[in-house]
């Protein structure tokens, strides 16, 4: 069966929903478009929509990541077109493009994200810029995470903090531009990073916007995008 893999933004308002009701408005999406999605057998069958990473409530995105299986082929252009008359405000298809029946699932690849992040600190003064800078130049930052099971457990962040692309702090503005390690085996959010800085620094943040630019594959030293399939 034909396999669509879509890059898709999620702006504005819609960064507010959570992930199970996004799921839901794009079933919906699939369906008012007329789209070829195949469904499951069963008593309650559903669309064959798999999707990337969730991302956090409140966190935007460029570069969400879905895999769509379809009963029939059908034009790439009418596919993005169709879906983006279908979504709400904030939500558009950026690229769509047929990748092999039988590849790896986002979740199986996905291993990093690249994260911008604008704040504003909360007071004035001098020495925010050698702090930051300290900070992301430590051997190990300790974040205290509560599994599902109730067990609290100290985990190092800094190996997880994958590359600092950029950093920039003038005036009251702080920038960062991070890969960080996202999936299911290691996952480090962008808040519990800020939470962290807070921590070690003293300095509070407000305004604080978080965008996700793009979900990644990290193989050795280099990435690449899900576009590029591994089997």
């Amino acid at each position: 069966m034909p396999l669509v893999r879509v890059e898709y933004e999620k702006k504005g308002r819609v960064a507010y929903i959570s992930h199970l009701d996004l799921i839901r408005v794009i079933q919906r999406a699939v369906r008012r478009a007329g789209i070829p999605v195949e469904y499951t057998k069963g008593f309650n069958p559903h669309a064959k929509i798999s999707f990337g990473p969730a991302l956090a409530l409140g966190t935007e995105s460029c570069g969400e990541m879905m895999d769509v299986q379809l009963e029939k082929e059908m034009e790439v252009k009418n596919f993005i077109e169709r879906m983006n008359a279908s979504f709400p405000d904030g939500i558009r298809v950026t690229k769509a493009e047929y990748i092999p029946d039988g590849s790896a699932s986002l979740t199986a690849l996905i291993n990093a994200a690249e994260y911008t992040v604008q704040a504003e600190y909360r007071q004035g003064g001098s020495g925010q810029e050698g702090r930051v800078s300290d900070f992301f130049n430590r051997r190990e930052i300790y974040i205290e995470k509560t599994s599902k099971k109730g067990k609290k457990r100290l985990i190092d962040i800094v190996p997880m903090i994958l590359e600092q692309k950029n950093i920039e702090v003038g005036g009251r503005r702080l920038s960062l531009d991070l890969i960080l390690e996202t999936g299911n085996e290691r996952n480090l959010k962008p808040a519990d990073l800020l939470f962290s800085l807070r921590a070690y620094t003293g300095l509070e943040l407000e305004n604080v916007r978080i965008q996700r630019q793009s979900l990644l594959i990290k193989r050795g030293e280099k990435y690449f995008t899900p576009f590029q399939v591994f089997k």
